[in-house]
């Protein structure tokens, strides 16, 4: 490989469009198919919380089909009597 390729940064270095687990692709689709929760944790640089995505795009891999949510803070993900009361 000569200088200018190896100079190029574009060669070494990957850019990720999307966040899937880290598995197969071929696998991806059946892993999250059997999970009822799949999300993405993001942190919110005003508060600092922690958040789980739940809904996905193009970009987030992401589910919820116990309460259909969009977005929960990530202590209340499972936290399952408190839901049931709303």
């Amino acid at each position: 490989m000569g200088t200018a390729a190896r100079n190029n940064s574009s060669v070494w270095r990957k850019v990720h469009a999307s966040t899937a687990p880290l598995v197969r692709k071929s696998n991806t689709e059946t892993l999250c198919g059997l999970c009822d929760l799949v999300g993405r944790i993001v942190i919110n640089p005003k508060d600092g919380e922690r958040y789980v995505l739940l809904e996905s795009s193009a970009a987030v891999v992401a589910k919820d089909r116990l309460f259909k949510r969009k977005f929960c803070k990530f202590e209340e993900l499972i936290n399952v009597p408190t839901l049931l009361e709303k």
